[in-house]
């Protein structure tokens, strides 16, 4: 599936999402007398967009827990399929048998491609209140710049903002022609222009409604537009804007940090009345499960356990995410069968919801304890070890029962900045990412044996970067990444 067959497969799948409200023809295009009619009609494109994320191409796997396995996150274990090992073995080429470089390269543009047709159309349509319109048109701009910055995290050749290497094809409009990789600068170029009027467009003031109603937190407000760009314009290494963007969502007030008496039910009843920024919901079995190659929670299969080098970092008494996170007297053979898990330290992240044990929970995309590491580690980057340890401080007392404020600096501040994302984003999909910006090795620990069959990977590994498709790289001649 590339670039040019997505509007394709867009109006196919949107037909659908409206509800059979259009009557298309000839099938699979639009003309003048079938386009869509009104801000909501879009609203259900935009509905579709939203629905790529807790694909297995997207948060769901590919950007989410394989981040985590493919670094140095996990332990593989005999009862792993092995699914992923193309991957998690750091064999992966253009023609990657277990599908992750095709889904992660086709997935986010599949959500472009939904966020294009609001974007190209919905000025052109009554709104039946005012501010609906931007409503819809502000979200999916949010979302076409996430799929390009997630894009250019896995595939790009460089973060740094002004970066000449090569990014990824740039897609602002529903078109035909072959897609050409523009530079790292063009891509943020873009990315950063579309969080810019997606946060203009999303001012409250000039709303019908709120995105998040009801006090859910699965829609894209302007608080997530600016949570975005925070983490947008660390990876680029503007810290200073990374430093406005994340203390502009901690100073809001609309969502508030996590403490040591609310964090676990974040997880364990997807509670969002703390922490969350945005989460993708995830309703039944049937949408994308978290963690599912790390613990597949309804056959009882655990493919991976956490590293002995992640659990070693955790005050295992006192912090609340180690409870969170993780259990040792995990007894799931009363619920599924299989093996009684006790005794042995299990990931529990993503186990469901409600004392269910299915693996189905909301997926956190962003939370306050990120914001406060973002504004943390660009502190310290500007030379500013007083604050990065104040905002150091301030998460560790909200997830340590006793904890004790420490005053660091230089290279202990670093690491320990470095070791608290961590502790705090593990199963995430930050780690390999950010392995990366800080231009780290992967290193695995004493615990990586068989099946896995490799514990480091150099930090100027040409794997540290996805290759394109290659079928993207037949049908569209696209240039391909060095050395695939």
């Amino acid at each position: 599936m590339k670039i040019k067959s997505f509007i394709i497969i867009l109006f196919v799948l949107a037909a659908y999402s409206c509800e059979n409200k259009l009557d298309i023809a000839p099938e699979f295009s639009l003309t003048s007398d079938n386009a869509f009619e009104s801000a909501e009609e879009y609203d259900q494109i935009l509905i579709g967009a939203y629905a790529t994320l807790n694909n297995n191409g997207y948060y769901a796997e590919t950007y989410g827990e394989l981040m985590e396995l493919g670094a140095d996150g996990g332990t593989e274990t005999a009862e792993s399929l092995r699914n992923e090992a193309e991957f998690t073995d750091w064999q992966f080429g253009p023609s990657d048998g277990s599908g992750n470089v095709a889904a992660g390269w086709n997935t986010p543009y599949l959500m472009i491609a939904r966020a294009n047709v609001v974007s190209d159309g919905i000025n052109d349509v009554p709104e039946t209140t005012a501010g609906s319109r931007n409503r819809i048109l502000g979200q999916a701009l949010a979302l076409r710049a996430l799929g390009h910055f997630d894009l250019l995290r896995l595939y790009g050749q460089a973060y740094e903002r002004n970066s000449t290497a090569l990014g990824v094809p740039v897609r602002i409009t529903q078109t035909l022609d072959n897609p050409v990789r523009a530079t790292v600068s063009a891509t943020y170029d873009q990315i950063l222009a579309d969080l810019n009027q997606a946060e203009t467009l999303l001012d409250p003031a000039g709303l019908d409604v709120s995105p998040n109603t009801g006090g859910t937190r699965y829609r894209i407000d302007r608080l997530v537009v600016r949570a975005i760009r925070a983490k947008v314009n660390l990876y680029a290494g503007e810290y200073a804007a990374a430093v406005a963007d994340a203390t502009a969502v901690i100073g809001d007030g609309a969502v508030s940090i996590g403490t040591t008496a609310s964090f676990s039910s974040i997880w364990d009843a997807d509670d969002q009345n703390t922490e969350v920024i945005w989460s993708v919901a995830v309703v039944d079995q049937s949408e994308g499960r978290p963690t599912a190659e790390m613990f597949f929670y309804v056959n009882n299969r655990m493919g991976w356990v956490p590293s002995a080098d992640v659990l070693s970092l955790y005050d295992q008494a006192n912090d609340i995410r180690f409870s969170s996170y993780f259990s040792n007297t995990f007894n799931i053979s009363a619920v599924n069968g299989g093996p009684d898990r006790n005794g042995t330290t299990v990931s529990i992240k993503y186990s469901g919801r409600n004392g269910a044990i299915d693996g189905v929970n909301d997926i956190k995309i962003f939370r306050m304890g990120e914001m406060y590491l973002i504004r943390s580690e660009a502190q310290f980057e500007l030379n500013q070890p007083t604050l990065a340890m104040q905002d150091l401080n301030t998460l560790r007392s909200n997830r340590i029962t006793g904890y004790v404020d420490q005053n660091l600096t230089g290279i202990s501040l670093e690491t320990a900045i470095q070791n608290e994302r961590r502790k705090e984003l593990w199963l995430e999909g930050h780690r390999w990412f950010d392995l990366r910006r800080w231009n780290q090795a992967i290193t695995r620990g004493a615990d990586c044996a068989s099946p896995m069959e490799a514990c480091s990977l150099a930090a100027d590994s040409f794997r540290r970067i996805f290759p394109i498709p290659t079928t993207e790289v037949v049908v569209s001649g696209i240039e391909q990444n060095d050395q695939y």
